[in-house]
This record gives structure tokens, C-alpha cells and sequence, in this order.
């Protein structure tokens, strides 16, 4: 067999991918299988990365959802007790390498364990600094950056090239973590241009503005796919390689009054891209609308490649869902909490299209409004960011878009109870693991370089 790669297109929205914008990733799929109804298992890039390297919950493994009082959710790392594609692929004699754009899939978060390469892409030598452009982005963000942390798709296959010359053979697992659609929104065409530069940080300035550069950035995300296709092709490597494209979560433009991401999980947040291109282009043009999610990935390479894994995971090989052997995920979860601490969220999501939402307050923290020293008007802004505490029942077959929360009505009566019983009973099981596998979170101390980097991207203010 060939090479392995994992290809992320970080905030990725699910109803972004058609002809107009990703004719690449949509060839993939004319050769491999896409999957139609995945989820990601959180609304922002830290869990799902976790679960993406081990197959299991991110709640499971550093407890997103009820953390300890004042410990904020970007300080926690992956823990060291849990196996991870890496490390499984690496101990079976794979090179494993990883190029990441995104500082939450990055040696700062103990994501580089079992990769022999993941270097840090802004320390790269190749990569120019672009002081014009972070001039701007300064001036447009209205804080000092010391250094543009937007790498492009286009730098992180100059990484990958640079890097991987001196590995010719096939037998190598290759992550690569793009962060092109990612706000805030500018034309990443333009990154060594920047007279060119036009774009915002936050779409809840300017949808309208917002939405039009993010169709630009998809396609230009969707090019640089195309790129690694097409090198693969021309040197021969394509058909034996198995290639999965994929979002770590979607990206909102206002619905239920949410922008950008890490919030409640509204389908626009957490159903996903998914597209997987087997060796020798097995099951070609094949269409699964089973539910899948990216807890998955690990068991299906692990089972394709005949790795047995050490540890159980709360994924599933999709091998047999994709031969009509196994029927996808019953029921998938997301349990986080909001980036102000005081606020959870989470969701059960059913096979059968019934879809319960919450988000409550977290009744071990105080109230940001008695704490507080930010201004009312600062704290009214950051009250409407997120819909009030609710919750929310949706029948996704008839209602996609999740205009009509039928909580009130009698089917969603009849629904919540035993949906309210499956989130109760999954969260019991989740922090069950962690207290027997993982013991204590994993935390660390983030360098002035991090946190620069997360302010950047909108995660730190």
C-alpha cells in the first residue's frame, strides 16, 4: 500500500463543498467514499483534534465540558496516557509526519507525540515573515502582532516537500492541518500581497463581507488540496495512497446569533465534510449516509492496515458500514464549555434524524456578571454572543436547517426525556474513562508566542 494522509480544512462548513468551490475534494470523492452525514465531537479545533489522534471523546480524555473552576479549556493538552494514530502507526514502522497551521494541532499541545516531524511552521526558514501583512492585521485587529501565525496551505506543502524528500518510500502516515477558511477573513491569495489585502476579523462585523471572502478562501483551500492530488498523481503515488479530506468543525454566519465557531453545536458547527479515498480507489463514487464521526478515523485506518490497536476506542472501523455490512453511529455526542467558562453545551444526535441541544450555566462557577470587572456594555457584547441558556429538539429529516425547535410540540415532548437520559447517560461514561484511563487533566502554561497566535485566531481577547 501506499502513503497515508490526513488532510484538514479547519472550519470547513459541510454545505460549502460543490462544484462551484471544491471540484477537488468532490473528485476525490468520485474516487473514493464520502461520507454525507458526519459529525465532528466538538465547535472548535483543540477537542476535535484529540479525538481525530485517538478515536475517543474529547470529554473522555481531558474532561471538555466540566472543567475546574478558573481553568480555562486552551490550557488543556493532550494527555500522555492515550494512544493516538501516530504513535499506533509508528510502532508498526510507518514515518509519521505532521505540518500544522493551527497552533491547537502543534507540539504546544503534546500533539507531536509519535510524529517524527512536526515542526513549528512559523520557525520554518522557507516560509517569509511578512511583516507588510502583519502591519495590517495589526492595524485591522487594533493590537500589536509580532509575526503572521495565517500560514498558508501553499507554505505547508513547501514544509512537507522540504521535509519529505529524504523519505521516498510509501509506507508513512502524513497529517496536514490547513487553516485557510478560518476567520478572520481575508483572501489567503493575497497573503504575500498585502496592497491586495481586504478582509475583517469576525463576521459578526459584516456578514454579508464575512461570507463572500469565505466562498474565496474555500476555493482557494480547495486548490491547494488539488495541489497534493495532483502531486501524488504525477509521481505515481495516487491510486495507492489512501487520502482523507475532512473538517475538524463547521464555521456559523449568524445562525441561531452565532459567528465563527467554539459555540453551541447547531448543525452549521459540528456536521461535517468528510471524504475518504481508499487504496487502488476501492468502492469508487460510493455515497454513505450512515452517521459517522471523526471519533472513527483511527479504528477505520487501523482496520484497513491490519494494525491491531492497544487500547478500545469509542470509534468504529467505517469498512464494514461502507460495504452495507454495519450500520453507522445509533446516537454521537458533544459536551464542551464555552470559552467564557461560565456556560456548557451539548448535543445528542440520532440516527434517525432526532437531534437534542442544550446549553446551561454551570452552577459550580460564579457568574461572570458578579465577577466581572469588564464594563456593562463589554459585557453585554459578550452575553449576545451566544444564544441564552435553552435547549432544543429539532427532527433533522424534515428540518435540516433547524429553524423549528419542536420541544414544545408533542413529538419533541415525547423525545426529550429519553434524549435528556442518553446525554446523562454518556456524560457518566465519559468522565467514567477519564477517572479510570486518564486520572488528571493535562495542563500547560501557554508561551507569550502561543497566546499571540490564539489571539490571532480569535480565542483569546
Amino acid at each position: 500500500m501506499g502513503g497515508i494522509y490526513i488532510y484538514v480544512m479547519d472550519s470547513l462548513r459541510y454545505d460549502h463543498v460543490n462544484e462551484s468551490l471544491t471540484s477537488n475534494m468532490l473528485a476525490l470523492a468520485s474516487d473514493g467514499i464520502n461520507f454525507t452525514n458526519a459529525v465532528a465531537p466538538a465547535t472548535w479545533s483543540l477537542p476535535s483534534a484529540m479525538s481525530i489522534l485517538t478515536g475517543l471523546y474529547p470529554t473522555a480524555i481531558a474532561k471538555f465540558g466540566p472543567y475546574k473552576p478558573g481553568l480555562r479549556s486552551e490550557r488543556i493538552a493532550l494527555p500522555p496516557n492515550v494512544e493516538t494514530i501516530a504513535t499506533l502507526f509508528k510502532a508498526s514502522g510507518y514515518n509519521t509526519f505532521a505540518y500544522s497551521a493551527n497552533v491547537f494541532f502543534s507540539p504546544f499541545y503534546r500533539m507531536d507525540r509519535g510524529f517524527d516531524s512536526m515542526p513549528d511552521a512559523e520557525d520554518f526558514p522557507d516560509i517569509p515573515v511578512r511583516d507588510a501583512l502583519t502591519k495590517i492585521l495589526a492595524k485591522r485587529l487594533n493590537q500589536r502582532v509580532r509575526r503572521v501565525s495565517f500560514l498558508t496551505g501553499e507554505d505547508l506543502h513547501l514544509m512537507r516537500r522540504k521535509e519529505q524528500i529524504k523519505h521516498s518510500d510509501d509506507k508513512h502516515l502524513t497529517f496536514i492541518w490547513t487553516m485557510d477558511t478560518h476567520e478572520p477573513y481575508f483572501n489567503r491569495k493575497f497573503v504575500d500581497s498585502p496592497s491586495e489585502y481586504d478582509g475583517i476579523t469576525n463576521a459578526r462585523f459584516s456578514r454579508g463581507k464575512a461570507q463572500q471572502i469565505y466562498l474565496a478562501v474555500v476555493h482557494y483551500s480547495d486548490e491547494q488540496f488539488g495541489a497534493l492530488v495532483n502531486e501524488l498523481k504525477a509521481n505515481n503515488q495516487y491510486d495507492s495512497s489512501t487520502i482523507i479530506v475532512l473538517a475538524d468543525h463547521g464555521e456559523c454566519f449568524g445562525e441561531h446569533n452565532q459567528f465563527g465557531h467554539a459555540g453551541v453545536g447547531f448543525e452549521p458547527l459540528i456536521h461535517i465534510p468528510f471524504i475518504m479515498k481508499l487504496p487502488g480507489n476501492d468502492l469508487a463514487g460510493s455515497v454513505c449516509h450512515e452517521q459517522v464521526g471523526l471519533i472513527d478515523i483511527l479504528p477505520t485506518l487501523a482496520d484497513l492496515y491490519q494494525i491491531q490497536m492497544g487500547a478500545s476506542v469509542h470509534g468504529k472501523s467505517l469498512l464494514p458500514v461502507i460495504h452495507s455490512e454495519a450500520s453507522g453511529h445509533d446516537k454521537l455526542f458533544v459536551y464542551d464549555e464555552t470559552h467564557d467558562q461560565y456556560w456548557s453545551h451539548g448535543v445528542v444526535r440520532r440516527a434517525d434524524g432526532m437531534k437534542y441541544v442544550f446549553r446551561q450555566r454551570n452552577p459550580k462557577k460564579l457568574l461572570w456578571r458578579k465577577r466581572s470587572r469588564l464594563k456593562s456594555n463589554v459585557r453585554t457584547v459578550i452575553r449576545n454572543i451566544l444564544p441564552l441558556a435553552g435547549q432544543w429538539v429539532f427532527d433533522l429529516k424534515v428540518d435540516p436547517n433547524e429553524y423549528n425547535n419542536i420541544l414544545n410540540w408533542h413529538d419533541g415532548k415525547a423525545e426529550l426525556e429519553q434524549l435528556e437520559a442518553d446525554f446523562a447517560s454518556f456524560s457518566t461514561e465519559m468522565l467514567a474513562y477519564f477517572e479510570k484511563h486518564i486520572g488528571q487533566q493535562q495542563t500547560i502554561k501557554l508561551p507569550d508566542k502561543v497566546k499571540e497566535r490564539m489571539r490571532n485566531l480569535g480565542y483569546l481577547h
